[in-house]
């Protein structure tokens, strides 16, 4: 199964998960050449699994899903070598997908605290908790735009006549304000999911899957929500993310 990478904040390494042989989820690191792998959280310390790992902007820190026994997870923070585990959530809802703000002052996740999915912030050591969506729909995937003014995220908040809910790239206001969609799914059942923003903040990248079987890398350009396509469609790709002043990457 592909796994999900998290580009380097300013230590140029690379963060990612990796399923060893008994079954659990740990989180490493390495160069961007692929050199000097490390292993940041091992099977004792998560026997349910460690998943999303994300950079602060710094490239000090990484915060990251821990899985309990329940099957929930909970949002960790560590140091760039693994050190300094600190859980931040504790809560009987699945939190999930944090993120750090630009300025590194604030994780954003997304948590199904009252039910469906929405995204929350909170202080790096878990206080001043702000909830900033509140819809029946599910809102995942919270990512900061590079200037800390908007999140992007994916929701599935519009439904067709025959009640399918499709995934669509939104945006907001980092204090939950001034939602608005940027994607516009077809007439068939298509979901866009798991946003990253460009450098510059003109445009976003996410995955649109259509199927089991299909699924492809796409841009859309925030002011005029013009959309082109990264990948040929006969193959899954998913979960770009941009890495610092270069290009998407693909993963």
């Amino acid at each position: 199964a592909p796994v999900r990478a998290a580009f380097p904040g300013g230590n140029d390494r690379i963060a990612f998960v990796d399923l060893q042989p008994g079954g659990a989820a740990v989180i490493f690191s390495m160069t961007a050449d692929g050199d000097d792998v490390q292993q940041l959280t091992t099977e004792a310390q998560s026997p349910y699994g460690d998943f999303d790992p994300a950079w602060s902007p710094g490239g000090t820190m990484l915060v990251f899903t821990r899985y309990t026994s329940s099957g929930r997870g909970e949002i960790w923070r560590m140091q760039a070598d693994g050190s300094g585990q600190k859980r931040l959530t504790t809560h009987a809802s699945d939190d999930v997908l944090p993120t750090f703000s630009t300025d590194g002052a604030r994780i954003a996740f997304s948590t199904d605290r009252h039910g469906s999915y929405d995204i929350y912030s909170m202080n790096l050591s878990g206080g001043d908790l702000k909830r900033l969506t509140s819809h029946l729909a599910d809102d995942l995937y919270p990512a900061w735009s590079p200037d800390n003014t908007r999140i992007a995220f994916a929701s599935d908040r519009r439904m067709s006549p025959d009640q399918v809910r499709y995934f669509e790239i939104h945006t907001m206001s980092t204090t939950g304000t001034s939602v608005a969609r940027e994607t516009n799914g077809s007439t068939v059942e298509a979901h866009d999911l798991a946003p990253d923003w460009h450098p510059e903040a003109q445009q976003l990248t996410f995955t649109r899957s259509s199927g089991e079987d299909d699924g492809d890398i796409l841009f859309v350009d925030v002011a005029t929500n013009a959309i082109s396509s990264r990948t040929d469609g006969t193959d899954i790709e998913g979960n770009s993310v941009y890495g610092p002043s270069q290009g998407a990457a693909f993963g």
